[in-house]
């Protein structure tokens, strides 16, 4: 195949703006970057696709359906009544529409974490680089193995859900397998106050629900604070935390110390009334925070744009470019995917969008155009 190529008044390459580029991409990949005289001044830019790290692509069809500022448990029963007249095909249709959705907001990278095993379907037809994670639950892991390793934009693998919900043996064969087979291993920790007074009381909502609805758990009171439980199981090394909205300063460090990335979904933060992340100690822990969407039974969209528009209002001091790069640089970084993912480099993938945007988190850009692995894959122009 013959060199291809794109310019734009301004490009960002994962880190910062450079203005009056052209892009040269061969087959896959990206092969120069070069100065590009006389183009129009205008909005338009190129950016690297964005890598959402965290979603349950399986609950798109919930939007708009669950309630928010409600504690958990109220959510998952609302989630269940919805869901538990789900056919196979009705999972399949959930997960294709929210691919669709992504791959029309810029995304062309995504870690899905789900219960239903969907996303692993053949019936799913994306060219998104998908890592579809089976999430385990109860005190055993699953006796059998997933299917073999798909091709490398369709990666499965399993996840563990959270310290209250899964038992040692569950979490080390979920790890185990990731580990020997490069997948990379995510959970849920301290998303909440009540999971907080859960793990270290053995008391709270998040008790009374647990005996009622799950009583073969046969949960006990660890008595550690969700940190610590994570280092006491032995599974934090190397691992992807989600949320983390309950973690303190010394928390944060102790995550970044044990190679850790983690994603914060501020929506999801907002629809729940969880508390606020501590962006100061995780800057000063040199922690990786991504940003991702979760789902849209607890987001109101998909799209990271909108995810990033939530965060810079809260986190008014991050620039354009500190804020862009935690859905681009910073998620490749923690997938280990820096060389090929996330940045507009020569040797990178040639995964990339076009925008006509002025940099304003107030006014968020329509993608006009989307490219994965040097091919043309939407278009809205």
């Amino acid at each position: 195949m013959s060199e291809q190529s794109i310019s734009a008044a301004q490009i960002f390459d994962g880190c910062s703006f450079q203005s009056q580029k052209q892009i040269i991409w061969e087959k896959d990949h990206i092969i120069a970057i070069k100065d590009c005289s006389k183009l129009p001044q205008n909005s338009k830019i190129i950016l690297p696709g964005f890598i959402n790290l965290h979603c349950h692509l399986e609950l798109t069809a919930l939007e708009g359906l669950l309630p928010q500022k409600k504690d958990f448990p109220q959510w998952v029963e609302v989630l269940q009544k919805h869901t538990a007249a789900f056919s196979t095909h009705d999972w399949e249709k959930s997960v294709q529409k929210g691919l669709d959705l992504s791959l029309q907001s810029g995304v062309t990278s995504i870690f899905d974490v789900g219960n239903s095993g969907a996303t692993w379907s053949a019936e799913i037809s994306t060219p998104i680089r998908l890592w579809a994670a089976v999430e385990l639950l109860g005190n055993a892991g699953e006796d059998t193995l997933p299917p073999p390793l798909g091709p490398p934009k369709h990666r499965r693998g399993y996840s563990a859900h959270a310290l209250y919900s899964c038992g040692g043996d569950c979490w080390h064969k979920a790890k185990d397998f990731c580990q020997k087979n490069d997948f990379p291993f995510s959970f849920h920790l301290a998303e909440s106050l009540a999971e907080h007074k859960l793990l270290t009381q053995g008391q709270g909502i998040m008790r009374s629900w647990l005996d009622a609805k799950t009583p073969h758990h046969n949960f006990k009171k660890p008595g550690l604070a969700p940190l610590a439980r994570a280092l006491k199981l032995g599974v934090l090394q190397g691992s992807i935390a989600v949320h983390g909205n309950t973690l303190s300063p010394e928390d944060l460090q102790n995550l970044a110390q044990n190679q850790c990335g983690l994603v914060h979904c501020p929506q999801s933060a907002e629809w729940f009334g969880h508390p606020p992340l501590d962006m100061l100690s995780c800057d000063k822990s040199d922690l990786p925070v991504s940003i991702g969407s979760d789902s849209l039974a607890s987001a109101h969209s998909l799209s990271l744009w909108e995810q990033m528009a939530v965060f810079a209002k809260n986190h008014p001091h991050y620039s354009v470019e500190e804020v862009l790069a935690r859905v681009t640089a910073v998620p490749a970084q923690i997938l280990g995917e820096e060389s090929s993912l996330g940045s507009l480099t020569p040797g990178s993938k040639a995964d990339f969008m076009v925008v006509e945007w002025g940099q304003n988190w107030e006014q968020l850009p329509q993608v006009q155009q989307v490219y994965i692995s040097g091919k043309l894959v939407y278009e809205n122009i």
